[in-house]
C-alpha cells in the first residue's frame, strides 16, 4: 500500500480526463445544473484539537463522552475530495479505518497506530477507462471550477467473513473484494434495471446487505434495497441516504436526501423492514446541516450529522448532545482497539474524538462472544 492523499489522486483523475474535460466533464455527459462553491474548511493543524467544546443537552451525555473531550484532526488541510463511507477493520491488537473518496475513485486506509494514510484500493468505484465513463454528475465544486463525478466508491462495509464490500458509483454495482484481491460483483440492479447511484450500505450479521440508491430518473425505483441469498428486493422506497442498525439488529435507521429526519424501522425475522416512523426530526433546530451517514455505539446511541455538528441521540430519539464541527458531518464510524474512538468524516477531513462508550465491530454487532470473535 502506498501513502497518498486525495489531492494527488484528484490531480491524477484530472490528468486522465484532460484539461478541457476537467472543466466540461467527459464527452456526451449532461452538465450539472447547479454548482456549489464552498470554501476550504478551516481547521487546526493535524494532531491538534479543534477549539470548540462538546455541547451537553442532557446529563446522560456524561456517561457517553467526557465533558473535556476534544475533537482532534487526524488528517486535515482539506486533503480529500468528497470522503464518505467508513468502516473499521480489526487486525490483531490494532486495526485500521477504511473510507472512500469518490472524486478520486479511491478507498483509503488510515492506520492510527502509525498515523499513516495509504491507498487501500484504486479504481474502487469505476474500474474502466475514464474516457469511456458515462455515469452521473454531481453538483459539487470545491474552491475551483471543477465538476466532480460520482465514479468512485461510497458506502463500505465488511461481511461476516471479513471481506470488504462497497457501493461502486461508476460501475453502478455492489462489489466484494475477495481475500486474494479479486473483485466479485454481488448485485447490479433490481427487477432488470441497473442501479443508478448505489450510495451507502450496512451489513447484518447474517450477511444480508442493505444499500441505498437515489437520484434515479422516473420510473426507476429508489430506496433501500436488501441483498440476500443472491436476490435483490426493495426494502423501503424513496430517496434513501445513510443506513445502520441498532446493536441487537432489531431496529434499522435510515436518512433521506433533502430531509432533516432520521427514520426508524422494525427488522422482521426474514430481514425485511416494517413500521417506518420518524426517529428524530432536526427541522426544529434550524441552521445548516442534515443527517447523512450514521454510527451507533454498543448502547444504541445514534450519531449523525445535523445543525451545529454531529448529533448524539439516545435510543429513544432524544438529542442529548452535539459535537461542534466546522463542516457538516458526512459519516462516522467507531474504531481503534477498544472501539472508543469515534472517527468523523466531514467530506474534506478526518477527525476523531474519544468516547466512553465503545462502538461495535460490524457486522457482528452483538456483545460478548460475537464481539470478541470479530476482533480476533
Amino acid at each position: 500500500m502506498r501513502t497518498s492523499t486525495s489531492s494527488l489522486g484528484l490531480l491524477l483523475v484530472l490528468a486522465s480526463l484532460g484539461t478541457t474535460r476537467a472543466a466540461e466533464g467527459p464527452p456526451n455527459m449532461p452538465q450539472p445544473s447547479a454548482i456549489l462553491q464552498p470554501s476550504a474548511i478551516p481547521l487546526a493543524d493535524e494532531g491538534q484539537a479543534l477549539a470548540s467544546k462538546i455541547e451537553s443537552l442532557d446529563p446522560s451525555l456524561n456517561h457517553i463522552v467526557a465533558a473535556n473531550a476534544k475533537v482532534m484532526v487526524a488528517k486535515g488541510q482539506n486533503v480529500f475530495g468528497v470522503a464518505e463511507g467508513a468502516t473499521w477493520v480489526p487486525d490483531g491488537n490494532a486495526g485500521y479505518l477504511l473510507f472512500t473518496d469518490f472524486p478520486t475513485n479511491t478507498i483509503y486506509k488510515w492506520a492510527p497506530d502509525t498515523k499513516q494514510l495509504s491507498v487501500f484500493l484504486d479504481k474502487a468505484g469505476y474500474s474502466g477507462a475514464m474516457a469511456d465513463y458515462k455515469g452521473n454528475p454531481t453538483t459539487t465544486q470545491y474552491a475551483s471550477r471543477l465538476y466532480v463525478y460520482d465514479f468512485g466508491a461510497n458506502g463500505v462495509a465488511r461481511d461476516p467473513q471479513g471481506r470488504v464490500v462497497f457501493c461502486a458509483h461508476g460501475d453502478r454495482a455492489i462489489v466484494r473484494l475477495e481475500k486474494d484481491g479479486t473483485r466479485t460483483v454481488v448485485a447490479t440492479g433490481y427487477q432488470g434495471t441497473q442501479f443508478w447511484h448505489p450510495n451507502e450500505m450496512t451489513m447484518k450479521s447474517d450477511g444480508t446487505i442493505y444499500i441505498t440508491d437515489a437520484h434515479a430518473p422516473a420510473p426507476q425505483k429508489t430506496g433501500v434495497f436488501m441483498i440476500k441469498d443472491g436476490n435483490v428486493s426493495l426494502a423501503t422506497p424513496g430517496e434513501a441516504h445513510g443506513v445502520t442498525f441498532s446493536p441487537d439488529e432489531k431496529v434499522f435507521y435510515a436518512t433521506n436526501y433533502g430531509s432533516t429526519a432520521i427514520m426508524r424501522y422494525d427488522v422482521q425475522p426474514d430481514d425485511t423492514l416494517a413500521n417506518g416512523r420518524v426517529f428524530v426530526d432536526m427541522a426544529s433546530e434550524g441552521g445548516r446541516g442534515a443527517p447523512n451517514g450514521m454510527a451507533v455505539d454498543s448502547e444504541g446511541n445514534v450519531y449523525a450529522g445535523g445543525p451545529g455538528g454531529l448529533w448524539i441521540m439516545n435510543p429513544s430519539g432524544k438529542h442529548i448532545g452535539t459535537i461542534p464541527l466546522p463542516a457538516i458531518a458526512a459519516n462516522a464510524a467507531f474504531g481503534d482497539a477498544d472501539l472508543k474512538t469515534l472517527y468523523i468524516i466531514d467530506s474534506r477531513n478526518l477527525l476523531t474524538v474519544r468516547m466512553k462508550v465503545p462502538g461495535m465491530v460490524e457486522p457482528a454487532r452483538m456483545t460478548g462472544t460475537a464481539q470478541k470473535t470479530a476482533r480476533n
